[in-house]
């Protein structure tokens, strides 16, 4: 290491002050490499009396200078015989320090995802759909996309001839909520790619490989400009991507296109079908009889699990909890309903007057991270936690191709605003009171579609892998490798 000295010989008409940050090598001691000469700072001050001169090195302030005694005997006859005062102190004075390298360390970044101006202009110079953004903005989530509901998005699409009529159906149908649930979305995004790798065809003088992916590349983004793609939905383009680039260069078309079809197929067939029976099939040994169950909104794989276990002939009774805008317990109502299974219907706020009377909860996901911490519908997070302080067992059902190797702590850095408008019916028809919102000044409403769920608050996980802690997937990852992701 290396160190900052200082000589100061008093007495002298005139006063300068200079800084060496001369840096040691520690070849010998086998630490570091030698550090290069960084370029010099300096600042000059004047006064009536004194002249300073003070020289920093911008080198890491960490690293300090040091000077042998040849030199420190050195530097004094040297400043003798000019009669100034050397400054060899330990410690470099504040003034010396570069003002450019301050605002590099004091440097912070000033926005993080949608509220960079640069940023924002660029994506909507990049948009496929027309989007209009919000006119009140919720800052807290400045961050992400908030946009006004658009009439039509179908009118102004950039390159509409580059995108597929079934991929444009699609986004119709994903933006007026009429396919919701990651693995809904999921399927239905796969089947229209199938269909658009089915109608295509290799321009002359290019590869199928490559050209094809160029070709989905506009779909792709009118389907993130519609509505953001769940976690899931990446990692399954991810898997598409590379089933493209896997294909042989020297294969005819028709077996390339039916070779990246049948990857589609298994895809769907073994990361979700078999991995949802699989999980069904795990979670029917946490059902036992006279046990009360909580479920919040919709989930499939929860649906499944617990009519296969009342086919089986378990006694039980299931607390359907839901919330506003969706209502996507009512649909989870009318199933159980439909099985025979007894049920209780509530809305989220009165999840603590039953969960005292519950043995265990039963949640879907939309994502699960690297931490530990399981993403699900808005909501979820509250009755976790009611779980956690109730000493109830939290089980969390997710396939393996939703594990993620982001990590997130929150649900404000990364989520999805959905329509502020679907807050306004509150089952009045005419009479709701919210109709005037945009009006009101300082009113201003948030609709978002997911909480996170901290690990502490999650007992199990229950994946095609198995019943693992939700901390584990790491190791799924690490162990199945691109299989799983």
């Amino acid at each position: 290491m290396s160190e900052e000295k200082s000589i100061r010989i008093e007495g002298t008409p005139r006063k300068t002050t200079v800084g060496f940050n001369l840096s040691r090598s520690l070849e010998t001691s086998g630490f570091a490499e030698p550090q290069k000469a960084q370029p010099i700072v300096i600042q000059r001050q004047r006064s009536n009396t004194t002249n300073s001169i003070e020289i920093a090195s911008s080198v890491d302030q960490s690293m300090t200078p040091r000077m042998s005694k040849a030199e420190r005997k050195a530097m004094r006859k040297k400043s003798k015989d000019k009669g100034i005062s050397v400054n060899t102190t330990n410690e470099l004075p504040s003034s010396a320090i570069s003002p450019v390298l301050n605002a590099q360390r004091l440097q912070v970044p000033q926005s993080i995802l949608y509220d960079d101006q640069k940023k924002r202009s660029k994506t909507q110079k990049n948009q496929q759909v027309h989007r209009t953004p919000t006119q009140k903005l919720v800052t807290l989530f400045s961050h992400l996309p908030q946009y006004e509901k658009e009439n039509s998005f179908t009118l102004n699409i950039k390159q509409k001839d580059a995108i597929h009529p079934i991929v444009i159906q699609l986004g119709l149908l994903f933006a007026e909520m009429r396919i919701v649930g990651a693995n809904s979305r999921c399927i239905a995004m796969l089947n229209a790619f199938k269909q658009v790798i089915e109608d295509y065809h290799t321009p002359p003088n290019e590869l199928f490989s490559r050209h094809l992916d160029l070709y989905l590349k506009p779909m792709i983004n009118y389907l993130v400009q519609i509505r953001p793609l769940a976690v899931s939905m990446a990692n399954a383009i991810r898997f598409l991507k590379k089933a493209i680039a896997d294909v042989p260069v020297d294969i005819p078309e028709v077996d390339a296109k039916e070779m990246v079809c049948s990857s589609i197929d298994n895809f769907i067939r073994d990361r979700i079908v078999l991995a949802d029976e699989l999980i069904v099939d795990y979670g029917i040994t946490k059902i036992h009889d006279n046990d009360s169950i909580i479920i919040y909104a919709k989930s499939s794989v929860v649906l499944r699990t617990l009519i296969k276990a009342h086919q089986q002939g378990k006694k039980f009774h299931v607390f359907v909890v839901d919330s506003r805008p969706l209502f996507e317990g009512k649909k989870s109502l009318q199933v159980l309903n439909e099985s025979g299974i007894d049920c209780t219907y509530l809305l989220l706020e009165s999840v603590g007057s039953i969960i005292s009377q519950a043995s265990k909860i039963f949640m879907g996901s939309h994502c699960l991270f690297s931490n530990g911490a399981v993403m699900s519908r808005v909501g979820s997070s509250l009755i976790a936690m009611m779980g956690y302080e109730y000493n109830l067992p939290v089980i969390a059902f997710c396939e393996t191709y939703k594990f993620s190797e982001r990590v997130q702590l929150d649900s404000i850095v990364f989520n999805e605003v959905g329509d502020p408008d679907s807050l306004i019916d509150i089952g009045k028809g005419d009479q709701a009171i919210l109709a005037d919102w945009r009006d009101i000044a300082s009113l201003k409403l948030l609709n978002i579609m997911y909480d996170v769920s901290p690990s502490r608050y999650i007992s199990l996980v229950i994946s095609e892998v198995g019943q693992i802690p939700c901390t584990s997937v790491p190791v799924v990852i690490r162990e199945y490798g691109a299989n799983y992701q």
